[in-house]
């Protein structure tokens, strides 16, 4: 069986983020590129994931189950963990432009601190008014 060729490969030595997180997790796949990478994250998923996790400075709370081997696609790396999307979101962002619905199509932009007021005030509302 012939091997396709590849599309598109990443830049050996970049400074990307995939090149940060092959290098921080060098001692857990003893790797020398980024095929030997992929092939910790196929052979140690739960270990990979766990770590990419940890890597992208998910907030949670991060329940892995260790020994527990799951299949793609129906894993289940993370059962019983808890994230909040949103918290996730305004942490990381800069700024949010907003596209009002209407006639005006009026534009908002927020800084993250503004933002974040602004969902808060929202959650409080939502919360006081049972919603």
């Amino acid at each position: 069986m012939s091997k396709s060729k590849a599309i598109w490969s990443p830049q050996e030595k970049s400074n990307s983020l995939l090149q940060q997180f092959f290098n921080e997790t060098q001692s857990l796949h003893s790797g020398k590129d980024f095929s030997d990478l992929h092939a910790w994250s196929v052979h140690d998923s739960r270990k990979f994931w766990s770590e990419l996790w940890d890597f992208c400075g998910v907030i949670g709370t991060k329940v892995s189950k260790e020994g527990k081997e799951s299949i793609l696609p129906k894993a289940d790396y993370f059962e019983n963990s808890q994230i909040n999307l949103a918290e996730n979101i305004l942490q990381k962002m800069r700024s949010v432009t907003i596209l009002k619905a209407g006639e005006d199509r009026e534009m908002l932009e927020f800084n993250a601190s503004e933002f974040t007021e602004f969902v808060s005030y929202l959650v409080q509302l939502f919360e006081k008014n049972n919603i």
